[in-house]
């Protein structure tokens, strides 16, 4: 499970740098390391990406608590948490790729990836 936790805080900063990486012909990259402030004008891409990183920020912290209490309690929900992060990194990819123009795509991927973290809380709970 603490790969599964490493490997998670990898795709975070990887998905935190995302955004930048598909503006970086439209906006130059010193204006992501400045700290002066102001509106970037990103391609669409990057806006989509933006969104599924702050998406990604609401379930974060519920699967790190999930992921330390498996831990702590010698729960077994590594295969739950991987599927929670597959789910997440479909999400991402979906959302750059622009399929959520289509109605309850999102909402259907977001809600799978909720149920992960439901199953990993129920085994904590029958342990």
């Amino acid at each position: 499970m603490l790969d599964l936790i490493l490997i998670t805080a990898l795709f975070y900063v990887i998905q935190l740098m995302t955004p930048m990486l598909l503006s970086i012909g439209k906006v130059p990259v010193m204006n992501f390391l400045s700290t002066k402030g102001g509106s970037l004008d990103l391609s669409d891409a990057s806006k989509r990406a933006l969104v599924a990183v702050h998406n990604f920020r609401e379930s974060l912290p519920i699967f790190l608590v999930l992921a330390v209490l498996s831990i702590q309690l010698e729960v077994a929900n590594e295969q739950l948490a991987e599927c929670w992060l597959i789910t997440r990194l479909i999400y991402l990819v979906l959302g750059i790729a622009n399929v959520y123009s289509y109605p309850f795509i999102r909402t259907g991927v977001f809600f799978v990836s909720i149920m992960f973290l439901v199953r990993m809380a129920r085994n904590l709970l029958i342990a």
